[in-house]
């Protein structure tokens, strides 16, 4: 009889934070997948426009970066600089072609294909296209998302 009391009066406890989580984790999932979405999107802009500061504010400061054909890279300042490098030799057209992402929590998970295009801008040449796949990592600090961690690959080796 104990025993029956005590895990009625845990159940009673516990059972109106499990509803109450319960019903607040879709909202908290849409409104996670919204901040998501929003950041692909910022993505996209940032490059379009090659506004380097705009993209770097997307990134964490420990982030790491798995270029394809390049070294990995850790930290904001060489991720801001193998951008910036970018930036400066092209004007480049990016836009996903393809997206999926899962939130949970603080954390979220796209997985991204995007079609490219770089036009030289010193007229160095032809403009060149590449398709990409890859994954980028975000977390939530203080209300902000922010990459962590992005491996991507081309469909095909680049053309240029």
């Amino acid at each position: 009889r104990t025993v029956v009391v005590g895990c009625l009066c845990a159940l009673v406890i516990t059972l109106p934070s499990q509803v109450t989580r319960a019903a607040t984790e879709p909202a908290n999932a849409a409104v996670g997948a919204q901040a998501v979405e929003t950041w692909l999107n910022s993505y996209s802009t940032s490059i379009n426009k090659g506004d380097l500061e705009a993209f770097g504010r997307l990134w964490a400061d420990d982030v790491d970066w798995a270029p394809p054909d390049a070294p990995l890279l850790s930290g904001h300042d060489a991720m801001n600089g193998f951008a910036r490098a970018v930036f400066e030799q092209y004007t480049v057209s990016h836009r996903f072609t393809a997206q999926s992402f899962k939130v949970v929590e603080d954390f979220g998970v796209a997985v991204i294909a995007s079609a490219e295009r770089y036009t030289p801008k010193a007229g160095g040449g032809a403009a060149w296209d590449q398709n990409v796949k890859g994954v980028i990592v975000l977390r939530r600090d203080d209300g902000l998302w922010r990459g962590t961690h992005f491996i991507w690959n081309r469909d095909a080796p680049a053309k240029h």
